[in-house]
């Protein structure tokens, strides 16, 4: 044996435990990591496991695919001397297809690993930026040691409970302890999977009382509307009477249950569970209008009134959404988005008029809309017949928003019906290096392209417009293409 040998044995050997060690290790790891993470436990521990073991094993898919050379072991191997042929030849075979199966699913893993990733970020990405499916609304105490236990934390614990006692997706506990800042409200509520975490604090100053309450919401939509300053920790002096005749205590509890059943509902709002959001938006108006002496002012209950009309109209009540707009404007006249949005379900219900005084109404509320113009504009071209007011609305919305395809496409429609082709064709032109996809586009620049007597041209687009309109499955316009192609050709 030469003196070079031993150090390669010994790295060869190395190599293998190491590989083996880490290969248990990955796997531990990773499959401890997945579990918790699809427990819902989405924090910077599972992040570890996983991504430590995700590591490790993607590092010993490499070495066993790349890098493994057993061959070489045996050829400086001299610890095992097998004397029998035939024991010899099946020992040798047997090691080799040992070989061969670890060097296939290490190739395996390097396909399958990837994959796991992207689990992981689907289900990461799912319990980060979605709420869970049952609800736990956490509430902390309010007494502490500054101030006289006067039931407030049981009063909006009881209260809560008996509300929600009839909904299964949705738990109420109580935190027995008090919570002084909202880094430590969050992560009480992340270590108890909570939704909502309540919490607040009324110290005694005499006859003075400088009350505090937090409505806290973890995993919080980027377009949940902003709650008001006044369940966001404000203090606010209020008189101690109000704690010993139990007024406080009422409104608080009250108050805490409308926002509570507000939050499940723009929940289920966002993830489109409409029935659910529904009933939720439905109850909160109820407790709110049995409030006195509300924390919260009378115009955040405009915001139930508009996602529930938002839900109506998905669920095509517009009658019903107007409805629901109309309240809204009684609570707070100047709020733009009722009077656009109840001017599309005017729409949509065939009401042309009054969708055009809406959109009126909205504009001068909010003129730097541009989708306020762009709708009006279609009520002025498809329901009116007002081609030139259209034709000013949608000039107006490109103005303001110019990088919508499909308002190139209704104001190009608008020129060619006032005999302006070559602006058509200029704006169909646009849509397209919009979006190359856009089949209506095509279609209609090449029936602008034959009306200027330019043949090649109208095929041509014609010709994209079928094949997009058939990949679209969209059978009817993809015959009126293949048809008005016929035309042209027999001209």
């Amino acid at each position: 044996m030469s003196k070079n040998q031993n150090p390669d044995k010994l790295s060869v050997f190395i190599k293998q435990v190491w590989s083996g060690f880490g290969f248990v290790f990955g796997v531990v790891s990773a499959v401890l990591g997945f579990v918790k993470l699809a427990e819902g436990n989405s924090g910077l521990f599972t992040l570890v496991l996983l991504g430590v073991g995700i590591f490790i094993l993607l590092l010993v898919c490499i070495f066993y695919t790349w890098f493994w050379e057993p061959e070489l072991a045996d050829k400086n191997s001299s610890l095992v001397l097998i004397t029998n042929a035939e024991s010899r030849f099946k020992s040798q075979k047997e090691r080799k297809e040992h070989r061969r199966k670890i060097r296939y699913l290490s190739r395996l893993g390097l396909f399958i690993i990837p994959i796991l990733l992207l689990a992981v970020f689907g289900i990461y990405r799912h319990h980060v930026q979605s709420p869970a499916k049952n609800f736990i609304i956490l509430v902390a105490k309010f007494e502490d040691s500054n101030s006289k236990d006067y039931s407030v934390t049981q009063e909006i614990f009881s209260h809560l409970e008996r509300e929600m006692n009839s909904y299964s997706d949705v738990k109420v506990e109580k935190l027995d302890k008090s919570l002084l800042s909202i880094r430590a409200a969050r992560e009480e509520g992340k270590r108890k999977k909570a939704a909502i975490v309540i919490w607040g604090r009324y110290p005694i100053i005499g006859k003075i009382v400088p009350f505090s309450v937090n409505f806290e919401i973890l995993n919080q939509p980027p377009e949940f509307p902003e709650l008001e300053p006044a369940v966001k920790g404000q203090s606010q002096p209020k008189a101690i009477d109000q704690l010993t005749s139990f007024k406080l205590q009422t409104t608080l509890s009250q108050e805490m249950t409308y926002l509570s059943f507000f939050t499940l509902g723009m929940y289920r709002y966002f993830e489109e569970d409409w029935e659910q959001a529904i009933d939720y938006l439905s109850k909160a108006i109820k407790v709110f209008k049995n409030i006195e002496n509300q924390f919260i002012s009378d115009s955040h209950l405009k915001l139930v009134y508009f996602h529930l009309g938002n839900i109506r109209g998905r669920k095509g009540d517009y009658q019903g959404a107007i409805n629901d707009y109309n309240k809204i404007i009684k609570i707070n006249s100047k709020f733009y988005h009722a009077y656009h949005n109840r001017g599309f379900a005017y729409a949509k219900l065939g009401d042309a008029q009054s969708a055009l005084t809406d959109y009126d109404l909205a504009v001068k509320l909010n003129p730097e809309s541009a989708t306020t113009y762009y709708n009006r504009g279609l009520i002025y071209g498809r329901d009116l017949g007002d081609y030139r007011q259209a034709l000013a609305n949608f000039t107006k919305s490109i103005e303001l928003a110019s990088d919508d395809a499909q308002v190139y496409v209704d104001r190009g429609n608008a020129y060619q019906l006032l005999k302006k082709i070559e602006s058509a064709v200029d704006d169909y032109s646009q849509a397209i290096r919009i979006n190359p996809q856009h089949a209506q586009a095509h279609y209609n620049r090449g029936i602008a392209y034959s009306q200027q007597n330019e043949p090649e041209k109208a095929l041509q687009d014609l010709q994209r417009a079928s094949t997009l309109f058939q990949a679209q499955g969209n059978s009817a316009n993809y015959q009126r293409t293949l048809d008005r192609i016929r035309e042209i050709q027999r001209i």
